[in-house]
């Protein structure tokens, strides 16, 4: 089935139409969905000016100020394209099994240990005091704050803006699978770690198409972050040496590496299943 057109069913009604030939369901006239219309251009934009604060001052309160663009962003976005939060967000998945997610972050941040080094390794070869200086820094000098960033606030915002907003715009745009690569692209750019974070990201793409609920992929990336927090608090009195992180990160993958790959085949959807959106859209109705 082509990328370009595709059998879609109307979250108002359920009735099948093809998309994008027909850009409003031929039963109701409803538009084929609120994403269709989504800029993501423009969180280009917001994203620029959500880092203006920081870069003016190192205080806590301008990291504050930068989530609070991107919440007011988010906002915007629902309201203008008459998006359902509820909908977007999804409920708790009934039988889940939660604790599935505990191996799972492990897992994670294993990979993520070993892409980090290995992905900085070309540039401490250049300069590796910038390098391990970089790798060790955090966004806030307080303990506190920096578990309310990061275990807290950063979850929540960024699994609205990229796997609700952004996924279910790509994938309105395109199909599931090319919306999971190019979410996972963007959200990928925009971390220290890229390679950790694009496999982060499709992991979580994949959680919320299988549960249809944000409450998932928040809640992984909450425990990820939580071990982030509690490891750079341990290992705040030292910096590592590039070449011992190199050794432990080449390690690292070789272990997690062929098991992040099983899951992703796994969890891999159909190229033509619904978007969670969509799918809880039609069950409020």
């Amino acid at each position: 089935m082509s990328m370009w057109k595709r059998t879609i069913r109307c979250y108002q009604c359920g009735y099948d139409w093809d998309f994008p030939l027909d850009n409003y369901c031929g039963q109701c006239g409803t538009a084929a969905s609120p994403f269709h219309s989504l800029k993501i251009r423009w969180f280009g934009l917001v994203f620029l000016m959500s880092i203006i604060p920081s870069i003016a001052t190192e205080s806590d309160i301008a990291v504050y100020i930068s989530d609070l663009i991107l919440v007011s962003w988010i906002g915007f976005v629902l309201v203008r394209n008459r998006i359902s939060f509820r909908s977007l967000f999804g409920d708790i998945p009934v039988g889940y099994n939660w604790i599935l997610l505990v191996p799972l972050t492990i897992l994670m941040v294993g990979f993520s240990i070993g892409s980090i080094p290995v992905t900085w390794y070309p540039i401490s070869m250049l300069d590796p005091q910038f390098v391990e200086e970089l790798l060790s820094q955090d966004i806030s000098n307080s303990r506190l704050n920096l578990f309310i960033f990061i275990v807290v606030l950063a979850p929540v915002i960024e699994e609205l803006i990229f796997r609700g907003l952004i996924f279910s715009r790509l994938s309105v745009k395109w199909n599931n699978r090319w919306a999971i690569l190019g979410t996972s692209v963007i959200f990928g750019f925009l971390h220290l770690d890229p390679i950790g974070a694009f496999v982060f990201s499709i992991i979580s793409c994949l959680l919320y198409i299988q549960t249809r609920s944000l409450i998932v992929p928040i809640a992984l990336h909450s425990l990820n972050n939580l071990i982030a927090w509690i490891l750079s608090g341990i290992s705040s009195a030292e910096t590592a040496r590039v070449d011992e992180l190199i050794s432990l990160g080449l390690l690292a993958l070789a272990i997690t590496a062929p098991l992040v790959g099983l899951v992703i085949f796994k969890l891999w959807p159909s190229v033509d299943q619904i978007i969670p959106y969509n799918v809880n859209k039609l069950k409020s109705n």
